[in-house]
């Protein structure tokens, strides 16, 4: 693998759906003995905003000037860092693939930086050209190929064999923003972008937010759905024929997207949905608060379980969960950053 620079670690120590629920939540679960352990990051360790489990290690990048990657013992919560040079700014989204990790920058233009698992060795892998793919916002690897979205509706379809690449142009669909957010789900990749006024409807709504549905195979192939509220969050999640969105405002919602393009939507808070995830067939939500909390859903988007972090964990932004199922990771949208380690007890589980 080639790039321009590298470095070492640091040891630290369509509307043919539309249903509104109004749902209240049940009786938080305060048990303690659910946190195992928990963490708050060293000075300049802040904003965490990709994160995943990958090898044994949760993996994190921070968006900060530059951008740091921090690989972190999923037991005791010690952690390596990797700080980036003058320019590599801004991590945003993060997976783990080959045995590397690939983290997107929001630059101009657009960097994508590998991190060797095992030494920690890093390189900046991937620049595109200035009018390819800049302010980059998210990562996916499906179908054989690693996939990144950024401004002005541009995503690319990059084989990790050689770094080739094709740019794909959405921007009749979402205008100039941001595709922030992509998953692989029911042989399509799905891509968000928020905040596009498209249209009045005949109710005098805004539309903000497009969902496309694209065909890998032949990305010039695709549909959209528009979406009220704004904006939807960046992470984003597909279980059992249906893609799950929320909205990072207050009051928020959760959007259930079928494969057909039909949906429904379902408040869940009285403050922002960061993220929303899923591990064996089970639906989480994060959510901005002092302090921050969590809640699980089944799949018609019941809640089944909420709980409220320890005091001055504020703001839950990021869920990473080991391969069992039976532990999850929590960060807190922080400086400097938190991490959480939680057991999912009977009554979140």
């Amino acid at each position: 693998m080639k790039g321009i620079n590298a470095g070492k670690a640091l040891i630290i120590g369509g509307f043919s759906c539309l249903l509104i629920i109004l749902a209240s939540e049940p009786r938080a679960d305060y048990s303690p003995s659910a946190v195992l352990n928990d963490r708050i990051m060293e000075q300049g360790d802040n904003f965490i905003h990709g994160f995943t489990y990958y090898k044994g290690y949760l993996w994190a990048s921070t968006r900060t000037d530059p951008c740091r990657i921090l690989k972190i013992d999923p037991d005791t919560l010690n952690y390596e860092r990797i700080e980036l040079g003058v320019g590599f700014n801004n991590g945003e989204d993060l997976i783990g693939v080959d045995g590397y990790i690939w983290v997107i920058l929001n630059t101009t233009p657009t960097q994508i930086i590998s991190v060797d698992t095992e030494t920690m060795e890093w390189e900046s892998t991937l620049t595109f050209k200035k009018n390819e793919l800049w302010r980059g916002g998210s990562l996916e690897y499906a179908f054989g190929h690693l996939w990144a979205g950024g401004h002005c509706g541009k995503i690319a379809k990059i084989n990790l064999g050689d770094m080739s690449y094709q740019i794909y142009d959405y921007s009749s669909a979402v205008g100039d923003l941001q595709f922030h957010a992509l998953k692989s789900g029911g042989e399509y990749l799905w891509a968000s972008s928020p905040d596009f006024e498209d249209h009045e409807t005949e109710t005098h709504d805004i539309v903000k937010n497009k969902i496309l549905r694209i065909d890998p195979h032949n990305p010039s192939d695709y549909a959209s759905v528009s979406l009220y509220d704004d904006p939807i969050c960046d992470d984003m999640a597909y279980v059992d024929g249906s893609l799950f969105v929320g909205s990072e405002k207050s009051t928020s919602y959760i959007y259930k997207i079928n494969n057909d393009l039909t949906w429904s939507v379902i408040k869940v808070s009285d403050t922002d949905c960061y993220g929303v995830f899923t591990k064996n067939d089970k639906i989480w939500g994060v959510f901005r608060g002092s302090p921050g909390k969590i809640v699980r859903y089944d799949l018609n988007l019941n809640i089944k379980a909420t709980y409220f972090l320890p005091a001055g964990f504020n703001n839950a932004n990021e869920i990473a969960f080991d391969p069992s199922g039976g532990l999850l990771y929590i960060t807190c949208w922080d400086c400097p950053a938190k991490i959480l380690k939680i057991v999912i007890s009977e009554s979140l589980g």
